[in-house]
Order: structure tokens, then C-alpha cells, then sequence
């Protein structure tokens, strides 16, 4: 083809996104510029193509954009760098930069490639960091170590993310001690900024807790109640005395304006909508603290009055509460007294039905270490708690029954605590119609590998497949849950085919219309759990019918059914499917058309393989997926040959020798 058609064809490539060139360019006009190029790219040659860049210089980012992806593609170094360079001084430069999706276009571009992001971070974008942990580790692999630290050292402020990977660098070498002093003497100069002690506290915590923070009760002087609390909460892991000194203060001096707006800036919304109180707010947060500062310290006479406290407070409207009934516990377990633990029983009569009550019950009794009696509140609570069998998956019986089980589940070293976790759930289950939302909700948790209830798994559902099957119908439509629960169900090695087949087949009845989500969800389910063959007529129904729910991947239904045609060696099929699809396809097309070149390999046309990978090179040469499965193919000797050509054609290229020891 002659040089001045490819020019034409190069031209022809804005049209899709000219009108938006003036405007801010936006991840839909950069996926307009990357279609459009993998549109050109089935047709012509990426080589031809890139050679001829050379000759035109674009003034505007948009046409920059697609060269920068061009010769990404063509893995031509020189040329994006050279394109960087160009982009820095084009006339819409100062407005694209303020795009995101422009800045991550670039940045995913040049991943690989360090002068180029040298280039990016200290001319084309300084002021940008997104990206920096994996620049550093890019440089420390393929760069000058020590001049790294200068450059990070050079580029920081002191305060931004270059500071920060520096110091987690410096943490990794044991060199980062010299990082912290200027923040601590700031901290000494300047004892009631809270900025400079908030920076110290994450510095320390990024050097991996290097220092000792303990110091800072005696030097930092934080003003004000809110500061106080604050720097009182941050201390708590560390140093719980120097936390409980901070917590004191605050407590003891009056609530000022400046701490409302400081409550104010940490609940944000939530402080507005729930109409609370902000000084109420943060002496219970204050309270709470100190109370487990005391525990930690052993001071559980000191703790004593904040507990009751806390509990009578956690009831006032104006605030958000947590539940501390849990460190009630605890810190009556260390005094001996039961201040808290008559008031619960004493409600015990006004509060049976309520799920709250009997959490926040259990919750003292786990606090106080007494598995006794926390499990006889659960047995209680599911004597008194009402059931609903149209409760969803968060009503109050389902938070008592989730509860129990954990509970059982942390004490399963006993013989009879793991036989009851078996019972009540199998009860609990049984108790309701299996279309139930509540059977759902039990089901999900019988299901859950965290509680190993394999045999319950396999006696309710795997060997009922109709059980499982009316479970699922009561489901008017299946989202992420209902595909997680079929995934639970037909979970681990010990379930046999057949078994699976008989689940599938009764689930596969419930699919009434191709397009629905039912038919996604079930398809997606057996897919993740190995039956790809299973699910291909699904995959392929939902395809035609052309469904377009939100939330479903249909880029990622056709990359399962070309998967699934490969994997039977249909693999002209799969590229057709790929090909007369490409409004879909060609986000992937390189990777899925190197599964089709191994397939069409592996069933002896290596002819027809090397076609279809000269398609996918062609396409982006850095893609090297599936070239170890297809080494081992016939198509070895061509393929050696197809890159020792490119290796010539292009020596400063890193893709054909990455390639040739693959094929060696």
C-alpha cells in the first residue's frame, strides 16, 4: 500500500471523536481512538503504519493520543517518547491534562517503559503521582538504585506521595530513621500542629513502626478536645499510656466552636443527616477510647465508671453509637464487678424480641470470656426472636443465627459445639419453605466455606439438587449472591461430576428467558466452577438475544464462549464468533485471538495458527500471551522465525527477544 492511502486511512481515524476533540477528552473518546486503531489494524499493516508517523506532525492531543497508542502497539520506544514530547507542547495540552482518563491513558502506555516515565513524571506531568509505586519498582528493577533515592529526594515536597514511596523504600533498606527526625523536630518547634504529628504517626507507621511513639506525651501539646481525642486515638495500638494522657485532657476541657467544625469535618454527611449532637458525639467517642485505654493498662476501676457511662449513652438519638457492650465486658472481667450485666437482665423482660438485645447480650458475655452464658443467650434469643420468612438477609433472626454460628464455629475444638452449629442451621433451615428469603439467607450460610459444613452442603443441596433448585426459584431475578450461593454449592473436589450435572440440570429449568439474568448468573456460576462445555449454550443464548443488563459483562460472555469452542477445538468458531463481534471483542482481541492460534496448533492447522497469531502481533506486538502453550505446538519453528524477522526489522524493540527466549 502506498504511502499516501495509509495516510488517508491514518486520517480518517479522528473522525469517530473530532467532535469531542475540543472538548474534554474523556474515557469514551480514548476507547473511541483505541477501537478505531484496532479496527485499521485487521486491515493493515502495524509496521507500515508506524513508519509512516514520522512524516506528519499533529499539533493536538487527540491525534497524538492515537500515535502514542500506535507505537505503544508496535512496542516502538523512540517513537513514544518522541510522541510525550510532542504532546507536552501541543496546543490543547493545559486543558487535556486536566483529564484523568487522558493522564491514565498515557501512564497504562508507557508501564513499562522508564525514560519514558521519567519523561512523564519530571517534564510531561510533575505535578502528577498517581502511578509512583509502580515507577519505583520499575526503576529499582531496571534502573541505577542510588539514583533513585537523589531523584525522590529531589521531587519531594516533603509531604506528597514521592516523599512517601521514598520513606517505604528507605523502611525496606532499614535507612529510613533519617527521614523522621526533620518531622520530629518540627513536632519539638511546634507542639500543638497537629498536621506535623499526624505526619510523624504515618511516617513512623510507614517505616514499618521504627520508632517508639511514647515520646510524644511528654513534647506534642495538642490544643483543643477534638485534637486531643484525636491524637488519643492514633496512640491507642502503640502506646496506650500516652493515649490515655491525651483521652484526660480531652475530656477535661471545655467543647469549643473549632472542635465542632473538626466533629463536623469527620462525619461529614452523616452529622447532617442524622441530625446529631457534636459535642455529645465527641465525648462518647473520647469516653470509649479511655474506657480501653484502662482496659489495656489494667485499671479496670478507672474504666468502670466510663462503661457505664457508654452504655447509658449508646441509647441517645444524637449520636452514632458502636456497640460496646463487648469491652463492658471485658472490663468487668478484669474489676468483678456486674453493674452492666444486671441492667441487660433486667431489660431481658421489655427487649425478648428484639434482636439488638440479645446481640448486644452475647456481646458482654463474649467480653467477659464466659462461653457459657453467651451461649445460652443464643439459644434463648432463638427461643424469643420472631421469624419472618420475608425477611432479608440483614433481618434479626438472620443476625442471631449468623452470630451463633461464628460463635460455635471459634469454639469448634468442642465436640458438641461443632455437632449444634450442624443442628442449628439444619434446623433453622427447615424451619421455613425453601423458596423463603429466609431459607436463602440460611442456605448462604450453610454454603459458606468459612463454616465447613460440607456434609449439611452436600446432604441439603447435592444430593437434592431440587431443594436446591426451589431455593434459587424463589429468587424473582439472580444477582451476585444467588450466583455465589450456586458457586458454594457445587464447591470442592469431593463433589463429582455427575453430582454437578444433576444441580445444573435443575437449576437450568429454572431459565425460562435466554436474556435474563437468571440465564447470566447460572452461566457465570458454572463457568467459575469448571463446567465451561455446560454453560456454552447459555453463553451463546444470551448473546443473541441481545440483553444488555447493567452490571453484565457481555465482552466477558463472548470471551467464555470462544474459551469454551477452543477448549472442544472449535476454534473457527471461536474466531468468528471474535471477529463478527468486534463492538465487543476488541478490547481483547489480541489475547483471545493467541487462544485461538494454540487451539487451531494443538488440532493440527499450525497454518492457520500462524495466520492467527501474525493477526494478534500485528494487532500489539508486547502481547506475548499464549506463546509458551503454543512453543510447544508445531508452530514453534515459523514463530522463531516471525520474530528473528522482527528482532531484524527492529533491533531496539524488547518484544522479539523476550519472544526468542520464550521460544528457545
Amino acid at each position: 500500500m502506498g504511502k499516501f492511502l495509509i495516510a488517508s486511512i491514518l486520517l480518517c481515524l479522528p473522525f469517530s471523536v473530532s467532535s469531542r476533540s475540543q472538548q474534554r477528552i474523556d474515557s469514551t473518546a480514548i476507547q473511541a481512538i483505541e477501537r478505531d486503531v484496532v479496527t485499521l489494524l485487521l486491515k493493515e499493516d502495524l509496521g507500515k503504519i508506524v513508519n509512516q508517523l514520522e512524516d506528519d506532525s499533529p499539533a493536538t492531543v487527540v491525534p497524538l493520543l492515537r500515535r502514542l497508542i500506535l507505537y505503544t502497539r508496535a512496542d516502538r520506544r523512540d517513537g513514544v517518547l518522541k510522541t510525550l514530547e510532542q504532546l507536552k507542547h501541543a496546543s490543547d495540552w493545559p486543558s487535556a491534562s486536566q483529564s484523568y482518563d487522558v493522564l491514565s491513558k498515557i501512564r497504562l502506555s508507557i508501564a513499562n517503559d522508564l525514560a519514558a516515565r521519567r519523561y512523564y513524571y519530571e517534564e510531561l506531568c510533575p505535578q502528577d503521582t498517581d502511578g509512583a509505586e509502580s515507577f519505583i519498582r520499575l526503576w529499582d528493577q531496571d534502573g541505577d538504585k542510588k539514583e533513585l533515592d537523589s531523584w525522590l529526594a529531589k521531587h519531594s515536597n516533603g509531604d506528597d506521595e514521592w516523599f512517601w514511596q521514598r520513606l517505604y523504600r528507605r523502611a525496606g533498606l532499614g535507612t529510613a530513621g533519617e527521614l523522621l527526625e526533620p518531622i520530629k523536630t518540627a513536632i519539638r518547634t511546634n507542639p500543638q500542629d497537629r498536621d506535623f504529628i499526624r505526619r510523624y504517626l504515618r511516617a513512623n507507621n510507614a517505616a514499618r513502626n521504627l520508632e517508639d511513639v511514647s515520646w510524644l506525651a511528654d513534647v506534642a501539646k495538642p490544643s483543643g478536645a477534638f485534637e486531643n481525642y484525636e491524637l488519643g486515638h492514633v496512640l491507642g495500638q502503640a502506646s496506650p499510656g500516652a493515649a490515655a494522657k491525651f483521652l484526660e485532657k480531652s475530656l477535661s476541657i471545655p467543647f469549643t466552636e473549632r472542635d465542632d467544625a473538626l466533629v463536623h469535618e469527620s462525619l461529614r454527611v452523616a452529622i447532617a443527616l442524622a441530625k446529631l449532637d457534636s459535642e455529645k458525639q465527641l465525648r462518647f467517642w473520647t469516653r470509649q477510647l479511655l474506657a480501653e485505654a484502662y482496659q489495656k493498662l489494667k485499671r479496670p476501676r478507672d474504666a468502670q465508671p466510663l462503661i457505664e457511662e457508654l452504655v447509658a449513652l449508646k441509647v441517645d438519638p444524637h449520636i452514632l453509637s458502636q456497640d460496646v457492650h463487648q469491652l463492658a465486658g471485658n472490663v468487668q472481667l478484669q474489676s468483678g464487678q456486674r453493674v452492666v450485666e444486671r441492667n441487660i437482665l433486667v431489660n431481658e423482660a421489655t427487649k425478648h424480641q428484639t434482636a439488638q438485645y440479645w446481640l448486644e447480650r452475647a456481646a458482654y458475655y463474649r467480653g467477659r470470656k464466659d462461653s457459657d452464658l453467651e451461649k445460652d443467650t443464643y439459644l434463648k434469643a432463638l427461643a424469643a426472636a420472631p421469624i419472618n420468612t420475608n425477611d432479608g438477609a440483614y433481618s434479626g433472626r438472620v443476625e442471631i443465627v449468623r452470630s451463633f454460628a461464628f460463635f460455635l464455629k471459634e469454639n469448634s475444638d468442642r465436640h458438641e459445639s461443632r455437632g449444634d452449629l450442624e443442628t442449628m442451621l439444619r434446623n433453622e433451615f427447615k424451619r421455613v419453605e425453601p423458596e423463603s428469603t429466609y431459607a436463602f439467607a440460611v442456605a448462604r450460610l450453610i454454603a459458606d466455606d468459612e463454616f465447613e459444613l460440607d456434609e449439611l452442603r452436600r446432604t441439603l443441596f447435592v444430593s437434592q439438587p431440587t431443594i436446591t433448585a426451589r431455593v434459587l426459584a424463589g429468587r424473582s431475578e439472580w444477582g451476585n449472591e444467588e450466583e455465589a450461593l450456586i458457586e458454594d454449592i457445587v464447591r470442592g473436589d469431593e463433589i463429582t461430576d455427575t453430582e454437578k450435572d444433576s444441580v445444573w440440570s435443575a437449576l437450568e429449568k429454572l431459565v425460562n428467558n435466554p436474556g435474563s439474568l437468571r440465564a447470566y448468573r447460572l452461566s457465570e456460576a458454572m463457568v467459575f466452577r469448571g463446567a465451561l462445555e455446560r454453560a456454552t449454550p447459555l453463553l451463546l443464548a444470551y448473546l443473541k438475544s441481545g440483553a444488555n443488563h447493567d452490571y453484565v459483562d457481555r465482552a466477558g460472555v463472548l470471551r467464555n464462549l470462544s474459551e469454551a469452542y477452543c477448549a472442544k477445538g472449535r476454534w473457527r468458531e471461536a474466531e468468528q464468533l471474535l471477529l463478527n463481534n468486534r463492538d465487543l471483542s476488541w478490547t481483547r482481541l489480541s489475547y483471545d485471538l493467541g487462544r485461538v492460534a494454540t487451539s487451531a496448533a494443538q488440532n493440527g492447522a499450525t497454518a492457520d495458527a500462524i495466520r492467527l497469531w501474525r493477526m494478534k502481533v500485528n494487532i500489539d506486538r508486547r502481547d506475548l500471551s499464549s506463546l509458551d502453550q503454543l512453543s510447544r505446538t508445531g508452530a514453534r519453528l515459523a514463530l522463531r522465525d516471525l520474530y528473528l524477522q522482527m528482532k531484524k526489522e527492529d533491533p531496539q524493540g524488547a518484544t522479539a527477544e523476550q519472544a526468542l527466549m520464550i521460544l528457545r
